[in-house]
């Protein structure tokens, strides 16, 4: 498995790598929140959530830490097929029109969710989900803060926007493996940009 692998607008999945690696490599994740509109947004009528088995063994680890700390936290998407980022994309551009749906979402192929590796996590606050939206919450903060603990980056981070092509998505985080989550973290690198400095040198 390549934990480095970069999909992006610009750098579709390779289906046989999709087809023999990925999703051969997927486990089931459990989870408390309801994410029933989510399911229904991409056509997920089975209602299941999976990743990638190494990143499933670090989000379980992220998510104790967390829920420890007493943040109530957990996983709303994973690993999602061709076929529900089509539908993902259809329910968006239905909602908010083109010129939104180019700027937020990535279309099938082009979608770091069909890497298992990616991952839309939220945590609970005020009686309602979606706290990690707001950065006036502590909470995200701290989280992102700690996430190359575990492994992870902050996908999409603010002020990045015409680096990595989306808009800052405070709930996407992405396994990359312990080593470069630290480094990218230390360097306030996104993946574009590792590609692009190991490239020059």
């Amino acid at each position: 498995m390549n934990y480095e692998i970069l999909v992006n607008k610009e750098n579709p999945i390779d289906i046989k790598y999709l087809k023999e690696i990925i999703e051969p490599s997927l486990v089931e994740i459990e989870f408390t929140r309801d994410n029933d509109d989510i399911f229904e947004d991409y056509n997920m009528k089975e209602k299941k959530i999976y990743l990638e088995k190494e990143t499933a063994k670090a989000w379980y680890q992220l998510k104790h830490f967390l829920v420890n700390q007493g943040i109530e936290f957990d996983i709303c998407s994973g690993f999602l097929s061709l076929e529900n980022q089509q539908y993902k994309c259809n329910s968006f551009l239905n909602r908010n029109g083109i010129e939104m749906t180019k700027k937020r979402m990535c279309l099938p192929w082009y979608s770091e969710h069909h890497t298992g590796l990616a991952i839309d996590c939220d945590y609970f606050k005020n009686d309602d989900w979606a706290g990690i939206c707001s950065d006036d919450n502590p909470e995200t903060k701290y989280i992102h803060s700690i996430l190359h603990n575990f492994g992870f980056i902050l996908r999409y981070p603010k002020h990045k926007q015409e680096v990595t092509g989306m808009q800052y998505e405070p709930w996407h985080i992405r396994y990359v493996g312990k080593e470069m989550a630290r480094k990218l973290y230390e360097e306030n690198l996104t993946l574009e940009e590792y590609y692009k400095k190991r490239k020059i040198k």
